[in-house]
């Protein structure tokens, strides 16, 4: 398994102060990464079936509970865009994350993930496309 970590670009947020609570996108279906990784469908659909419950964490290395900021209570496809429901704690730091993101300061999450690829070719250029995919943290916020 291979490291597969990538950032993406926060899509269709919607932020609910009262309820605190950010809808947004956090992975896209047949599209090409900055480092030259293609997600298949298949593979972001099935990816995207298996977030519920993960943790979103401060920092790509934390496995600590202290940096636990919010956690993906639903995740669903709306056409193409894999879209994550998160529920952000009420400690001082995961506070400090939600006004981040509600603010706009934070506009893009990283997944932390492992899998396989292969070469292929997407148009005229060589890619990495992604055949599997396990996300550890999904994602984590993160200062872009």
């Amino acid at each position: 398994m291979n490291d597969l970590s990538l950032t993406y670009q926060i899509k269709e947020s919607q932020i609910d102060a009262d309820k605190h609570t950010v809808v947004c996108g956090i992975l896209e279906e047949d599209c090409l990464s900055e480092n030259n990784r293609f997600y298949p469908s298949k593979i972001v659909r099935e990816s995207m079936g298996k977030v519920a419950g993960k943790k979103s964490v401060v920092g790509h290395e934390s496995n600590s509970p202290m940096d636990v900021v919010a956690i993906i209570e639903k995740s669903e496809m709306r056409g193409r865009l894999g879209v994550g429901h998160f529920r952000f704690g009420r400690d001082t730091v995961s506070e400090a994350m939600f006004s981040k993101v509600k603010e706009g300061l934070i506009d893009s999450v990283s997944i932390r993930a492992s899998g396989t690829t292969k070469r292929g070719k997407i148009g005229n250029e060589f890619v990495d496309v992604v055949e599997e995919l396990d996300a550890q943290a999904f994602p984590m916020f993160h200062d872009s």
